[in-house]
């Protein structure tokens, strides 16, 4: 689930364009749902939403719920996904740059396109307004940067998070990032799963003692949770990673999953016990068979708690 959204106030001001289609809106919509609309006026109300500014649809959206409500209806979302590829570094159409490989950004089942078309729009803004020097501007591209997290764009929420680590009061922001990392997790899943992982990791290193093999354990169940999540995540690995599969993005970082496990576990000095290892990988794998199948989730559950209960290896605490 999305965290709610904290929307930087230029972002709300309303442009001509934005105010003249807002009162289409008005005008055409005597109610505030799609399903109270007439057939007549779905169609009339479907034409303006095709044929409008996108940008003045976002932006509208975000201020008001019913005409998101309405750019969330299954009738337009062909339409949004149509837009959503062609937002790729290189789309398949007549512009294609053929000296480079095709990448679309594809739907997701766990965010709607229009709210993915949003992410990278917020995402622009906070790139250009990174590249400023004024002070003024790094304020409002920090406000970006957690708004377009907040709408599920994943370059952003691992963006995010790192500026949340290398900042001074990291540990009093602890929560925060993990709830971030954890989020992007349950929307990108392997890619989200290795964010979370690299998030536990960096906790890791800034830690001691018991507290530091606590994240070290819940980093590396997190990395066999990608792993065993990779198969599923074919459009989460190509929309977080423009195109490139998680050894190619990760080639910096390790060089197979085996090698991934291996670096985790050096954290820790060596010292897990066998059964507490045991205990990681046997709940990574309840973890993701419950994604995989989430009819079993309830069974799974008690499942895990048991295990949990009768292992050393407890979640840590967390700093508010």
């Amino acid at each position: 689930m999305l965290p709610q959204r904290h929307h930087p106030i230029d972002f709300a001001e309303l442009t001509d364009i934005e105010l003249a289609l807002l009162e289409e809106f008005s005008a055409q919509m005597p109610v505030s749902t799609w399903s109270g609309l007439s057939e007549a006026k779905m169609k009339i109300v479907a034409a303006i939403v095709l044929n409008a500014d996108s940008v003045a649809l976002m932006k509208l959206s975000e201020r008001y719920p019913a005409i998101n409500e309405l750019c969330l209806q299954p009738v337009f979302n062909e339409h949004w996904n149509e837009l959503l590829k062609a937002c790729g570094n290189n789309p398949d159409n007549k512009f294609r740059d053929v000296n480079r490989p095709i990448h679309e950004f594809l739907p997701l089942k766990t965010v709607p396109s229009f709210q993915l078309l949003k992410s990278i729009y917020v995402y622009g803004i906070y790139k250009r307004l990174n590249k400023s020097e004024e002070k003024e501007d790094q304020l409002r591209a920090e406000e970006y940067l957690l708004f377009a997290a907040e709408l599920g764009n994943f370059n952003a929420m691992n963006g995010w998070c790192s500026e949340r680590l290398e900042a001074s009061d990291w540990a009093e922001k602890t929560r925060s990032i993990i709830v971030m990392a954890q989020t992007a997790a349950d929307l990108y899943l392997a890619p989200g799963y290795i964010l979370l992982a690299n998030v536990y990791v960096a906790l890791a290193k800034r830690s001691t003692n018991q507290n530091k093999k606590m994240y070290v354990a819940l980093a590396l169940r997190a990395l066999c949770v990608a792993e065993k999540l990779e198969s599923i995540s074919g459009n989460m690995i190509n929309n977080a990673y423009h195109g490139k599969s998680i050894l190619e993005a990760a080639a910096h970082e390790f060089s197979s999953w085996q090698d991934a496990r291996q670096k985790i576990m050096q954290l820790s000095d060596h010292s897990f016990t066998i059964r507490e290892i045991d205990g990681i990988f046997r709940n990574a794998n309840q973890t993701a068979a419950s994604v995989i199948n989430p009819n079993s989730v309830t069974a799974l559950r008690k499942s895990s708690e048991l295990s949990q209960s009768s292992s050393p290896v407890s979640s840590p605490r967390r700093n508010h």
